[in-house]
């Protein structure tokens, strides 16, 4: 592993040490810069799959609902099916991982603790080129890639959110030099099982 801060390859910031198995870790890469943190409490992958009952109003009750209400009432019979219940996919959603990143200083707090969480913010924050007038220059914030302790990488993802302790101790230089960051990332698109299996073990 490199150490901390600028090297020919980019920039890496955080948990870079050997203290912790890499296991243990998360990697957030955007280009050519490198934030790696401790694998937190709570830290969570949520998958949600979309699936709906497309023919449950087709059914004469769902029609004629007054009367067929009247009717059940009256006989204790339905017209409703199985198919009416039918559950069919419709597509999934992003995944949401729920991240808490723990940084702690070893020997470095500035490159350990407080470049890594600017690091984070740089990567959410856009590129806008004027203040009034817009620029062909501007740019929105770039995908982040996620490495989960080297055993899942994911491409294609963006911080939603980033909430970041202030008050944490800090050394004699004012430099954190513990903190638990918490994070919302998401994938800009739905996984599949082919980008699952090229997941797997980087």
């Amino acid at each position: 592993m490199p150490d901390n801060g600028q090297t020919p390859d980019g920039y890496f910031y955080g948990a870079m040490g050997s203290e912790i198995s890499y296991w243990h870790k998360i990697w957030i890469i955007q280009e050519k810069v490198v934030v790696v943190g401790y694998l937190g409490e709570g830290t969570s992958k949520e998958i949600v799959s979309n699936w709906d009952a497309p023919f449950a109003d087709t059914s004469l009750e769902s029609k004629f609902r007054q009367l067929t209400g009247l009717v059940r009432t009256v006989t204790d019979k339905t017209s409703l099916t199985q198919l009416n219940s039918r559950q069919v996919w419709a597509g999934n959603q992003p995944y949401t991982f729920n991240l808490v990143m723990k940084f702690r200083a070893f020997s470095d707090p500035l490159n350990e603790v407080e470049k890594a969480i600017e690091a984070l913010e740089i990567m959410m924050a856009p590129n806008i080129q004027g203040e009034y007038t817009p620029s062909l220059n501007s740019r929105v914030p770039q995908p982040v890639q996620i490495n989960f302790g080297r055993r899942q990488l994911l491409t294609d993802c963006c911080i939603r959110s980033m909430s970041v302790p202030q008050d944490k101790e800090r050394d004699k230089n004012g430099y954190l030099i513990r903190a638990d960051v918490s994070l919302i990332v998401e994938t800009l698109q739905s996984i599949t099982k082919t980008d699952l299996e090229n997941s797997r073990d980087q």
